[in-house]
């Protein structure tokens, strides 16, 4: 895919997730009484900056990750996947890294974070919709069990798939560049 498509298409999908989760959230708890959010402590205000902050940063680390890749790659050839994982988050051996660290946490987080937060806004909106139509089964589970520490753990786990990805995505590159 071309990177002005791609850039405008994650962009877009994360504006639309981010808006639905928004909505969701105020069609089940308008007044935000049920919100599990910490944030929502400050409200609808503090909920709208925090996802705009979000959005801005999203859409910042994608430009970078698109359009100012950096090659955080072996210099020389003969790696295979696990040794260039290794190089690739290590400061001693990885010149790179260790002399342009923002950029190349730009590029990463610039894959890694759009990609988290529509899938991560999916689930969210999922939930929102589970409660707003008291689905049983799930408002049961919601009562017996934690779901919101679900939650932010699936964050975490999206985030490393993401990660996995593009570094099996940089190791084909790598392979085919050297």
């Amino acid at each position: 895919m071309r990177p002005q498509v791609e850039f405008w298409l994650i962009t877009g999908l994360v504006i639309l997730s981010r808006i639905g989760d928004g909505l969701s959230t105020y069609w089940v708890t308008p007044d935000l009484s049920r919100e599990l959010n910490p944030l929502a402590a400050g409200g609808w205000p503090a909920l709208i900056i925090a996802a705009a902050a979000m959005l801005t940063l999203s859409t910042i680390l994608h430009y970078c990750y698109l359009f100012r890749p950096i090659g955080n790659f072996p210099p020389t050839p003969g790696y295979d996947l696990s040794a260039f994982k290794r190089y690739y988050f290590d400061p001693y051996t990885n010149r790179t890294l260790a002399t342009q660290t923002i950029r190349v946490l730009a590029y990463v987080f610039g894959y890694i974070m759009p990609r988290t937060i529509i899938i991560w806004s999916l689930l969210l909106i999922t939930n929102n919709l589970l409660t707003a139509f008291a689905v049983e089964p799930y408002i049961a589970l919601k009562q017996a069990y934690p779901v919101w520490l679900a939650f932010y753990v699936m964050l975490l786990i999206l985030a490393l798939v993401f990660l996995e990805r593009l570094q099996r995505r940089d190791f084909s590159w790598y392979q085919a560049k050297v």
